[in-house]
């Protein structure tokens, strides 16, 4: 079980106490849209990836910039668009194609990446009344 650290500057840190390296159902396989293909989170690593340099340094950095489009929903809607938690990643057009309509504020849920920096069209789904940093990182600390 994985537990959300106190923000820290400039960025998120999630700590990994059960299974040090072991970031599955922490992180998806890979970041790239199952249905198109696009890359959600450029410059990031693919979980085998980021385990490797998990064992190696004990953390993983991970630049989440307004290319990324990272964002959680609630279980209602990845349900409706046919995936089971951690299945894989979907750009925003992917999802809203799979459930049949544009997305809105509510289809998403309290999460902390709900609150990072994002494309323009995940911004304009999620309607944030702040517009946040253009960049920030995620960690995954052993």
């Amino acid at each position: 079980m994985t537990t959300l650290a106190n923000r820290l500057k400039g960025g998120t840190t999630f700590t990994t106490p059960d299974k040090a390296n072991d970031l599955r159902g922490l992180t998806p396989e890979s970041w790239d849209c199952i249905d198109c293909g696009v890359n959600t989170a450029p410059g990031f690593p693919n979980r085998i990836e980021a385990e490797k340099e998990m064992a190696i340094r004990g953390e993983v950095t991970m630049p989440v910039t307004n290319e990324c489009e990272i964002y959680t929903v609630r279980d209602s809607v990845w349900e409706k668009a046919g995936l089971k938690p951690m299945s894989g990643c979907l750009c925003i057009g992917c999802l809203e194609k799979r459930i049949g309509r544009q997305l809105t504020p509510m289809d998403f849920d309290d999460h902390e990446l709900n609150a990072v920096p994002a494309t323009p069209r995940l911004l304009s789904r999620q309607q944030r009344r702040r517009k946040p940093k253009t960049k920030m990182m995620v960690r995954f600390r052993a």
